[in-house]
């Protein structure tokens, strides 16, 4: 697919406007990009007018309005009439929502990217080139994601997963100076939720975003599966995002303190095999511990503890999930214990503040 985007007129074009006739320009669009939508009217123009700038075409992009009362379904029909709008009645979260866009898409990849954000012009070529030489055992793609307002800042460099037992945003605060980091890909444990790429046929068979999270901790729990899976992922350097990092509901709200400490409990109970999970359990009791006295200092003891109870009140559901999951496993032991990363161990022995620095959230388009 091509077509030429010069001139101001443009802006009215569809990228399939050069169709002319009735049948498809293609099958099935090679990617499908997904973008969660929760009153984010103000963002959809840049990040939509960013997809139709792509040099690479083979794509379809499905908005997911999550209960809008803003007009953003308006505001995307009237405006960009070739993405694919999914209206829903009611808030799904960030699972629900995205869940729903999986479930129409045609793609062969599946492409999750938050409505706060612009792509760069040949992000997508950038990927494509990687995902279609990659072999069927590379099932994810992490892209660069960097903060929109500082583009010498990374905003994360995919997910990663510590010895603590939680996740985290690699590079997160990182100046990028183009030094050996982006010379060539490397593995990491897995794609951020906000800019990430899945081949169909993984998430087919590990299943969509556990939906009783609602939202964060999702990627980081999607990535387990797939890494348990037996299923690695790339970091493409050259597949760049620009991520504005407006946070609906702050980072420290009750909302959000509640869903990271309720979610990042069932993360590891459900996915940690148990001889890794007796290995590090030490380890992230320490670290959950520590959490629940900083915020209990910080006067929020009763959702912190309400975070903690209702996440292991659910650990009849959390222990079915997990049987299923450990029965599917094909990754060796040594193999995922390689991808905990233990320099935190290192880094909290010599400043114990350190893991209270940067409160770790996720800007989601989906709180009510």
């Amino acid at each position: 697919m091509s077509m030429n985007l010069s001139g101001n007129s443009v802006k009215n074009n569809l990228w399939s406007d050069f169709c002319i006739s009735k049948e498809p320009c293609f099958k099935v669009p090679l990617i499908s990009i997904i973008i969660l939508n929760w009153n984010g009217k103000h963002l959809l123009d840049g990040c939509l007018w960013a997809l139709r700038s792509q040099t690479f075409r083979d794509f379809e992009v499905i908005l997911v309005d999550n209960g809008s009362t803003d007009g953003s379904d308006i505001f995307v029909r009237s405006n960009y009439p070739e993405v694919r709008l999914v209206t829903l009645g009611s808030n799904l979260g960030f699972c629900g929502g995205n869940n729903q866009g999986v479930k129409v898409a045609n793609g062969e990849y599946i492409f999750f990217l938050n409505n706060d954000t612009e792509v760069a012009a040949t992000m997508l070529d950038e990927l494509a080139k990687v995902a279609v030489s990659d072999p069927p055992q590379v099932g994810s793609w992490a892209v660069k994601m960097m903060r929109y307002d500082k583009r010498n800042v990374i905003d994360n460099r995919g997910c990663g997963y510590s010895a603590f037992g939680t996740g985290y945003q690699i590079g997160a605060g990182q100046i990028d100076d183009g030094s050996e980091q982006d010379n060539g890909l490397e593995w990491v444990f897995g794609p951020s939720g906000g800019a990430g790429c899945y081949r169909r046929s993984v998430l087919d068979e590990i299943g969509l975003f556990d939906e009783d999270f609602f939202f964060n901790n999702e990627d980081v729990d999607l990535s387990f599966r797939s890494q348990l899976a037996g299923y690695q992922c790339h970091y493409v350097p050259s597949a760049v995002v620009y991520h504005h990092g407006s946070a609906t509901g702050g980072a420290t709200s009750d909302r959000t303190i509640y869903y990271i400490h309720r979610n990042k409990e069932w993360v590891f109970f459900k996915n940690m095999p148990g001889f890794l999970m007796w290995k590090y359990l030490p380890f992230h009791l320490a670290y959950s511990t520590a959490w629940v006295a900083l915020w209990v200092f910080k006067g929020k003891a009763k959702v912190i503890f309400r975070a903690k109870w209702d996440a292991l009140s659910k650990w009849r559901a959390v222990l079915k999930k997990r049987q299923l999951i450990q029965s599917k496993r094909q990754a060796d032991i040594s193999c995922l214990d390689g991808l905990i990363d233990k320099k935190h161990l290192r880094d909290v022995w010599r400043s114990p503040s350190l893991p209270f620095k940067s409160i770790i959230y996720r800007v989601r388009q989906v709180i009510p």
